[in-house]
């Protein structure tokens, strides 16, 4: 019987090794990256844009302003209900003044 010594560096392990580790680490890095983006963009274009268009026709509303178009309802979510409850507000308000107009000038 005889036996054969096999000698192989532990160098060019570790070097592979640590080029696996190396690529994990960037690939979880980018995928972090892109779903932190995404779910930004999503939250700018589904929470901000919509209350700040809002807030935009609340404030020239307050000023006196009553020739603002009602605002598009988009959805189903607690953004279109505030939406929706404003434009009742609005279209509330804007009757109001029309008929404090017509008592007033009578």
């Amino acid at each position: 019987m005889g036996a054969q010594i096999v000698s192989v560096p532990t160098a060019v392990a570790e070097g592979i090794a640590s080029r696996i580790l190396h690529t994990l680490l960037l690939y979880i890095s980018l995928s972090f990256l892109g779903t932190l983006v995404v779910i930004d963009l999503g939250l700018y274009y589904i929470v901000i844009v919509p209350l700040r268009r809002l807030a935009a026709t609340a404030d020239l509303v307050s000023t006196g302003d009553l020739s603002q178009p009602e605002l598009a309802i988009k959805g189903k979510d607690e953004i279109a209900e505030v939406t929706g409850s404003f434009n009742r507000m609005y279209v509330s308000l804007k009757k109001a003044i029309q008929m404090l107009d017509k008592s007033g000038s009578s």
